[in-house]
């Protein structure tokens, strides 16, 4: 039987970072993680995204998730699974939520 979602996605976070008021140095924050399914496939047609102030912007991988999904922010760092191997490793490029999926871009 074919899986729809046979991947899993995993979300890095960080929140709370400031810089430290008598020595400058940065102080992190809280990291957080969030599992999800998904379905990644790779670029192969040498894709671009349009970005916020209109350039374009190579992705590696295209990820489809279930619906509903929150908002994800570009930038947030991402781990692509299949079970325990790791396929891929980037940041989010771009994020689309559409009718039958939400979609994002590596």
């Amino acid at each position: 039987m074919v899986k729809q979602y046979p991947h899993t996605i995993i979300f890095t976070t960080e929140s709370g970072g400031s810089e430290d008021p008598n020595t400058g140095d940065w102080i992190s924050g809280t990291t957080a993680t969030e599992t999800k399914v998904c379905r990644a496939e790779i670029n192969s047609s040498n894709g671009f995204v349009v970005g916020p102030n209109g350039t374009q912007i190579r992705y590696d991988w295209t990820v489809y998730m279930p619906l509903p999904q929150s908002t994800i922010t570009p930038g947030t760092r991402v781990e692509v699974k299949n079970g325990s191997e790791v396929l891929y490793s980037s940041t989010v490029k771009q994020f689309s939520t559409g009718q039958l999926n939400a979609r994002l871009w590596l």
